[in-house]
């Protein structure tokens, strides 16, 4: 695997634990493919797994993630008007 196979694999076990640390999952079911896409590996992990895997502390990963939208909600505009397109008329 080289660097940017391994930076990939990071950040997708990043978001894999982020999104099942919101929906309150502990058990995952991980499968690895090949380079061909086919399944290769299948394998029952916690969240505890992926954050010893990974080498983080999950409360300053759940800080920052807080902090980034914080600042995304407060500095990106929201558009006031929204406009609807019937797709009978398209």
């Amino acid at each position: 695997m080289n660097e940017r196979q391994g930076y990939a694999r990071m950040a997708k076990l990043r978001k894999l634990w982020t999104s099942n640390v919101v929906a309150g999952v502990n058990k995952l079911i991980v499968g690895t493919r090949n380079e061909s896409g086919i399944l290769v590996e299948i394998q029952d992990r916690t969240l505890q797994d992926l954050e010893t895997q990974l080498g983080w502390r999950p409360n300053a990963c759940l800080h920052f993630q807080d902090r980034l939208l914080s600042w995304m909600k407060s500095h990106l505009s929201v558009r006031k008007y929204v406009q609807y397109h019937n797709s009978s008329n398209l």
